[in-house]
């Protein structure tokens, strides 16, 4: 994204490249193409458009690289991280912190007592005071069943606020709406059911050892009973 500065720049680097041109133009227009002057004119206005084409680049990369390392805080709807529930979560998808990420409701949602979503236990906290890149703070909304039922066609929308480490502002809007997630598939692979049924294994373990230890228990008392009928 192109700052006041940048655009400025830019808008320098168009003025002296179209003045190039124009003295090219004006130097073939009254000197001729024959004369060394004109030839001298064309050298200098090439070599102003090249280094203002290298400038250009050298802007581009800058922007890029400055994007990649600003923060970007939004929010939305997880459906795979709990089975069965659904959480609203902010997170920070961005390369860099986000300093007073604070969430503000236009149409505010409410989790399962009526109360407006925030954070903290009594979800009263709407600023959190920095967020590294790749995390998230979350609140658990209802079961995905129940969210379904409450929430249905609603819409809800609201924004982030949030700062830079140069302490520059940036707000995004978010929107979400239950029903996007109707009928959809909401995991992409296995993988949660597959951690899900590796966490059943421990206690499977436990019913085998109990099942074995009974059988051991019952051959052991079979065995009791054969030596106590032997003559």
């Amino acid at each position: 994204m192109a700052t006041p500065g940048g655009i400025a720049s830019r808008v320098l680097m168009v003025l002296a490249g179209t003045g190039a041109l124009i003295a090219v133009i004006g130097a073939f227009v009254v000197l001729g193409y024959q004369t060394p002057d004109t030839w001298a004119v064309l050298a200098a206005s090439f070599a102003v458009i090249t280094s203002i084409i290298s400038a250009w680049t050298a802007m581009s990369v800058l922007e890029i690289e400055r994007d990649k390392r600003r923060p970007d805080v939004t929010c939305y709807l997880d459906f795979t991280s709990r089975q069965g529930l659904v959480i609203f979560r902010m997170e920070n998808q961005g390369g860099g912190i986000a300093y007073d990420a604070q969430l503000t409701w236009s149409d505010p949602m409410t989790d399962d007592d009526g109360k407006i979503i925030g954070f903290g236990e009594n979800n009263d906290r709407t600023t959190i005071t920095a967020l590294r890149p790749g995390q998230s703070f979350a609140k658990v909304i209802d079961s995905a069943h129940h969210s379904v039922g409450r929430h249905g066609d609603k819409i809800y929308q609201g924004h982030v606020s949030f700062r830079d480490a140069t302490g520059s502002k940036h707000r995004n809007a978010f929107s979400i709406c239950v029903e996007d997630f109707f009928g959809t598939t909401i995991d992409s692979d296995d993988t949660r059911n597959a951690a899900v049924s590796i966490q059943r294994i421990p206690k499977h373990l436990e019913q085998i050892e109990q099942k074995l230890n009974q059988i051991n228990n019952a051959i052991g008392r079979f065995n009791n009973m054969a030596r106590e009928s032997q003559p």
